[in-house]
């Protein structure tokens, strides 16, 4: 895979079963993280739209959470209060260390180099490619390698269809698995724009609250 500057994405997740779950998060990565930046560069930025259907009622979490390398991230969610006129909180490891954490492993696993992450490269076994409409399909199977991945099963078989574009870049990746309570487990990654995607910017300075004049209320 060629490296790229730039990416839109769009992930939905369904856990259906007896306790169904879904989430859904979009975004844009640009410029797209290389793990690394170069010092006169433009920083790594990305933004994140995500919807969370509740484990215990009908109610929908929502949130828009922005990223500049490294780790300096601005967020929006249902579950802030912040002081009026203010859209937007900096968050800070001293303020709010868990929300923090959470916001940059999500953010870390829905990097295009982070797709094949949860699964086990021991295990894994890739069919040949085929042309499907201009874009290649490959069939995986492998078994689940990071336990505390939601979209994964623990050890037990993951099945994957992707499609990558002529370039080598991904534009579409289905995973399938069966959780441990039994749940039918479906997450769909859907990679565009690659190269074309417009910088990603910071929210205004007006806007940004300080992490100690919020409050943050866990709603389920």
């Amino acid at each position: 895979m060629r490296e790229a500057t730039s990416v839109r994405f769009d992930v939905e997740f369904k856990s259906e079963g007896r306790r169904s779950w879904w989430w859904t998060r979009k975004g844009e990565m640009s410029p797209l993280s290389k793990g690394r930046h170069t010092q006169g560069t433009p920083e790594p930025t990305q933004r994140m739209i995500e919807r969370v259907k509740s484990f215990y009622s009908d109610a929908v979490l929502e949130s828009v959470a922005i990223e500049r390398f490294s780790r300096e991230i601005y967020l929006q969610d249902t579950r802030l209060t912040l002081p009026q006129g203010k859209r937007w909180v900096k968050l800070d490891l001293n303020t709010f260390p868990n929300v923090e954490r959470d916001v940059v492993m999500t953010l870390n696993d829905l990097h295009p180099g982070s797709v094949f992450t949860d699964l086990d490269p021991r295990t894994l076994v890739i069919s040949q490619g085929t042309d499907d409409q201009g874009v290649w399909r490959y069939e995986l199977t492998a078994a689940a390698n990071v336990e505390s991945n939601p979209n994964t099963a623990r050890k037990k078989p993951v099945e994957a269809t992707v499609w990558v574009n002529h370039d080598g870049l991904p534009v579409k990746v289905e995973q399938r698995s069966t959780g441990d309570d039994g749940n039918r487990n479906t997450k769909v990654t859907k990679y565009s724009d690659w190269d074309a995607t417009p910088p990603v910017e910071l929210p205004p300075a007006a806007e940004i609250a300080d992490a100690k004049t919020a409050t943050w209320t866990d709603r389920y």
